[in-house]
């Protein structure tokens, strides 16, 4: 579930910036990924997210989970 104290602001050049506030990381997303991010609202299962996602918002985008 996304974290309610995340910071995301437009970036000037596309896509977000979200901000952690307790490490004080930054990542840049897409549109695309900025979406899902806020598909995580706790609304869904995950199962349920990964089918919205691949069925419904970008069929044609191919979706990987990095390493950890």
């Amino acid at each position: 579930m996304k974290r309610q104290d995340l910071i995301a602001v437009p970036h000037d050049s596309s896509g977000w910036v979200v901000k952690d506030p307790l490490t004080l990381n930054y990542a840049w997303l897409d549109d695309a990924e900025f979406a899902i991010l806020n598909l995580l609202d706790g609304r869904m299962t995950f199962t349920e997210t990964l089918r919205e996602i691949r069925s419904y918002r970008w069929p044609d985008r191919q979706l990987s989970i990095p390493a950890t």
